[in-house]
C-alpha cells in the first residue's frame, strides 16, 4: 500500500513539473502563434515580473522556433520594442542566421520608413539574410516590403538570389519591377543581361530607365546593341538613361550613335551625351568640346 501511494505521489509530481516547464515545442508553419504561447519560453517572455535577462534568453529561444520571428515582431510593434531589439542585437552577435529571420519579419511588419533600419541590419548580416529576403520578395506581402528586400538583396550581391530577383522584373507592380532592375544591376552576374535586356521593352519608362541604369552599371559590351535603339526613344528620361549607360559601358562604336543627341531638344540629354562621348574617347582621343 505504501509503495502504491508512493507511485501516486511520484506521478503527481511528474505531472506538476511538466506543467511548470511546458512541453517541448513542436510548432509547424501552420500552427497559430497562440498555440506557441503556451510553451515555457513564451510564458517566460510574457512574464513582465521576470528579470530582463530571463526574458531576453526566452526571446532568443523563441526566435529559433518556426513562428517565433513573427511572434516577436508582433510584440515589437505592440509595445515591447526595446526588449525585442535587444534580442535582435544579441542574435546578431551570436546567431546570425536567426537574427536574419527575425530582422526579415520586422522588415515585413514595419510601417513606412521604419523598414529602412531593418533592411540595414539584413544587409549587414550578408549571406545569412539571402534566404529570408528571397522569401519576402517571393511572397504576397506589400510592395514596399518587397522593394526594400530587393534593395537589400542587390546590395548584398548574392548570386543565389538571381532567379528570384529576375522573376520580380516581370511583376505586375511597377515599383517592384524597378527594384528588381536595380538589384540585378548590383549582382555582377552575366545572367542578368537577359532579363535586363528584356525589360527594355517594358511599358513603363521608369522601368526601362532603371534597366538601362543597371546595364550601364554592369558594363557588358554585349548589351550595347540593345541600348542603341533607345537613344531615339520618345521619352527624354529613357534617352538620358540610354546615353549614360553607353557612357559607362564605354564602347567606341557607340560614339556614332550618340553624336546626333548633341542636338537633342532636351538640355539634360545633350549634357549627358557630351559627357558620355568624352568618357568613351578619354582613353584614346582628345575629348570634344561644344
Amino acid at each position: 500500500m505504501k509503495t502504491f501511494c508512493g507511485l501516486l505521489t511520484l506521478a503527481a509530481l511528474t505531472i506538476s513539473c511538466r506543467n511548470d516547464i511546458g512541453e517541448p515545442h513542436q510548432n509547424t508553419a501552420d500552427q497559430p502563434v497562440a498555440v506557441a504561447a503556451n510553451n515555457a519560453p513564451y510564458r517566460l517572455f510574457g512574464d513582465t515580473s521576470a528579470v530582463e535577462s530571463v526574458r531576453l534568453q526566452a526571446g532568443m529561444d523563441i526566435s529559433r522556433d518556426t513562428t517565433g520571428p513573427s511572434y516577436l515582431s508582433e510584440k515589437y510593434f505592440s509595445g515591447q520594442p526595446a526588449l525585442v531589439r535587444s534580442i535582435l542585437d544579441s542574435l546578431e552577435k551570436s546567431d546570425s542566421r536567426h537574427a536574419a529571420r527575425l530582422a526579415a519579419s520586422l522588415l515585413r511588419d514595419a510601417p513606412g520608413e521604419q523598414k529602412i533600419a531593418f533592411e540595414t541590419i539584413l544587409i549587414r548580416l550578408g549571406e545569412q539574410a539571402v534566404d529570408p529576403l528571397t522569401d519576402l520578395i517571393s511572397s504576397d506581402v506589400d510592395w514596399q516590403t518587397r522593394l526594400q528586400a530587393l534593395d537589400a538583396l542587390g546590395k548584398i550581391g548574392s548570386h543565389d538570389a538571381f532567379e528570384a530577383i529576375a522573376t520580380c522584373i516581370q511583376d505586375p507592380n511597377t515599383w517592384v519591377r524597378i527594384g528588381a532592375a536595380h538589384a540585378l544591376g548590383n549582382l555582377h552576374d552575366p545572367r542578368v543581361l537577359e532579363p535586363l535586356s528584356d525589360a527594355l521593352r517594358d511599358t513603363s519608362d521608369v522601368v526601362v530607365s532603371a534597366s538601362l541604369v543597371a546595364l550601364g552599371k554592369f558594363g557588358s559590351p554585349h548589351s550595347i546593341h540593345s541600348v542603341h535603339p533607345l537613344l531615339s526613344h520618345k521619352g527624354p528620361r529613357v534617352r538620358s538613361a540610354a546615353v549614360s549607360a553607353l557612357g559607362r559601358i564605354g564602347q567606341p562604336e557607340s560614339v556614332a550613335h550618340l553624336k546626333p543627341l548633341l542636338e537633342d531638344p532636351d538640355e539634360g540629354v545633350k549634357y549627358k551625351t557630351l559627357r558620355a562621348i568624352n568618357a568613351i574617347n578619354e582613353a584614346s582621343t582628345t575629348p570634344i568640346s561644344k
